[in-house]
């Protein structure tokens, strides 16, 4: 048995089990469905993960070929932590489903708890005291902070004394307070939940220790094993070394007692011999006589042949050496000049490349200044949150924002190519934009790309020209009226998704990118706007193709639409929702290299908590070629 690669499996099943659980807390966690199953696939794969890790364990230690008692007890030690392992998994699992998320656990009923206080008692309590507990309570679950904690039980102190000074029935007076007192019992409830999983002695806490504490001994046990096969080796050869001295020996014995019977023939032999290598195979020299009949004349009539031939071979050699050692040094001189050459040459390249980083560092530098600072606060909603990775140093994904009048203007727009052919075309793009609003008075979104559209063309002259450009841009604008409450949109060659009624909707746009109408004979206005009030809407999501086109490290395929879909639909706070497409999509990706410019931006209407969503059954069915199964 491979000892060696028996120890490595262990490790790389205990590491895919570490990960399952890992998995488990980032993602399951969140995830209704495991509430309501009490199980999970990363759970299963933890599970499945541990029975092989333990199956390794036992065939390591009942190896025949293992026999240090030392590592054999070692081998026990990390089956007793795999197992301590095993139970903290399974009361973590417990503690976590028991706590519970959205209605499930005590979550559940928390929710529940504040929802009756707001539903049935505001106009007791008062709405801006209710709002305030809510406040506290959210900034915890935020944070997980607390401080937050104690300025929800001071406020829930000043309110239940509040709610004592009131002339109410004692009946109702009773009933509200104990109503308070549930909610902060929940509270306190929730944050014990809190410690005894992720506080500083929680379950999380010992279960990453222990699991690298494994780790630590399965290092040990390596180091052991390679002693272990040294100290095997070394037997083996010393075993060896003296079974080669034997020999050895019995040979030189066997040689002394037939030089003793043929001693002088031999000597003379021998001193012949010695005396041609000696004279570097020029001399040829006396090896005995040559009248003998017997094995040694046979030997010295054959060996005087020999050195003849070995003479003019040795001859020939040197003068076709001495002509080689010419031909070696004028390589070598050949070889000196191209070296000197190459170093040149690298010198040049090291050169021209750092000149090329810096031109386009600042070019990176000029573009960012290019782009608008986004916030909620600019745009007039109550939430905003924006992922922007560039493929290369400058990107051909860019975002542009204006204000004029009442209204606020947003584009996310994607260039064909990305690094510098994409970039200047962005910087075209984002012109053309400004153009439209402060030279044309244009209004609608449609009308905007329409115009950007046919000076595009114009500018890089496509109709007429034979080295016309034929490159365009994928583009997504809105417009904000925050007053009215009211967005309109309008989309060419990109889609962007909608959160409303409890589906996630992917709403297809005109075929026609930014700067390609004359491909498809199109003139005038030929975009239509999608107008929506706000409290039809939960969020908007717009994104360029990158999210989607990013291939994976591991199957070498795409992220896909759905996969990015189930994400939005899982539903939570904007800011999570976003970070949660951004950690999953760089998770897909692995090492494998990035395939796009990414830009992602989401936008919530009716405050930052967007419910969980079902897809729409149409776009699924409509999309259900381009999906990959997670």
């Amino acid at each position: 048995m491979d000892l060696k690669k028996e120890l490595y499996k262990l490790e790389s099943d205990l590491h895919l089990s570490v990960i399952s659980a890992n998995e488990f807390l980032l993602w399951d966690t969140k995830n209704v469905e495991f509430y309501s199953e009490g199980t999970s696939a990363h759970i299963s794969d933890f599970y499945q993960g541990i029975t092989k890790t333990k199956e390794d364990v036992k065939i390591l230690s009942q190896s025949v070929s293992l026999n240090d008692v030392k590592i054999k007890s070692n081998l026990a030690q990390v089956e007793s932590k795999i197992d301590a392992l095993h139970e903290l998994f399974d009361e973590a699992k417990g503690i976590i489903l028991e706590k519970g998320f959205y209605d499930y656990g005590l979550v559940g009923e928390f929710r529940k708890s504040a929802h009756d206080l707001e539903e049935n008692y505001t106009d007791v309590i008062g709405l801006d005291k209710l709002l305030m507990l809510r406040r506290h309570e959210k900034d915890y679950l935020l944070r997980s902070d607390v401080k937050y904690l104690n300025k929800f039980i001071d406020k829930m102190t000043s309110v239940i004394y509040d709610v004592q000074s009131l002339n109410l029935q004692n009946d109702k007076k009773e009933e509200i307070i104990s109503r308070l007192e549930k909610y902060q019992e929940l509270f306190i409830e929730y944050h014990d939940f809190d410690l005894k999983i992720a506080g500083d002695n929680g379950l999380l806490k010992k279960f990453y220790g222990n699991s690298n504490l494994i780790l630590g001994d399965l290092v040990l046990i390596d180091e052991q094993f390679d002693y272990y096969i040294e100290e095997t080796n070394r037997l083996y050869s010393i075993v060896l070394g003296i079974t080669m001295v034997l020999l050895v020996s019995l040979t030189f014995f066997f040689i002394f007692q037939l030089s003793r019977s043929l001693s002088n023939p031999i000597r003379k032999l021998n001193v012949g011999i010695s005396t041609f290598v000696e004279s570097n195979f020029e001399t040829k020299a006396y090896l005995g006589s040559r009248k003998r009949t017997d094995e040694i004349g046979s030997l010295t009539n054959n060996f005087y042949r020999l050195q003849i031939e070995i003479a003019d071979t040795f001859r020939k050699y040197r003068e076709e050496a001495e002509s080689r050692h010419g031909k070696l040094v004028r390589q070598k001189e050949r070889i000196e000049i191209q070296k000197f050459l190459l170093s040149e040459h690298r010198e040049m390249l090291a050169e021209t490349n750092n000149r090329i980083q810096e031109s386009l560092n600042y070019a990176k530098r000029i573009q960012s200044n290019l782009l608008p600072n986004l916030s909620k606060e600019s745009l007039g909603v109550p939430g905003f949150k924006m992922w922007y990775k560039p493929k290369d140093v400058v990107s051909g994904d860019f975002y542009w924002c204006h204000q004029k009048d009442n209204y606020t203007y947003l584009a996310l727009a994607d260039c064909t190519g990305h690094g510098v052919p994409g970039a200047i075309l962005s910087v075209l793009g984002i012109s053309m934009l400004d153009a439209a609003l402060n030279r044309r008075e244009l209004d609608l979104p449609s009308e905007i790309l329409s115009f950007t559209n046919e000076e595009i063309i114009r500018i890089l002259n496509k109709e007429s020209s034979e080295n016309a450009v034929y490159d365009s841009i994928d583009m997504t604008l809105l417009r904000l009226d925050s007053k009215r409450k009211e967005l309109v949109i309008c989309s060419a060659n990109t889609d962007y998704v909608i959160i409303s009624n409890g589906e996630v909707i992917r709403k297809k746009p005109s075929r026609c990118s930014v700067g390609s109408s004359h491909l498809y004979g199109y003139s005038g206005n030929y975009y239509d706007d999608d107008i929506y009030n706000f409290k039809d809407l939960d969020a908007i999501f717009l994104y360029s193709d990158g999210i989607v086109d990013q291939f994976s490290e591991r199957t070498n395929k795409k992220f896909k639409w759905k996969r990015f879909a189930e994400i939005l639909a899982a539903g939570g706070e904007l800011d999570t929702i976003v970070n949660n497409v951004k950690m999953e999509v760089i998770r897909w990706k692995g090492l494998k290299e990035q395939t796009d410019d990414i830009t992602f931006i989401g936008m919530s209407l009716n405050g930052t908590m967007i419910p969980p969503s079902k897809i729409d059954s149409k776009i699924e069915l409509k999309i259900n070629e381009d999906v990959q199964p997670i």
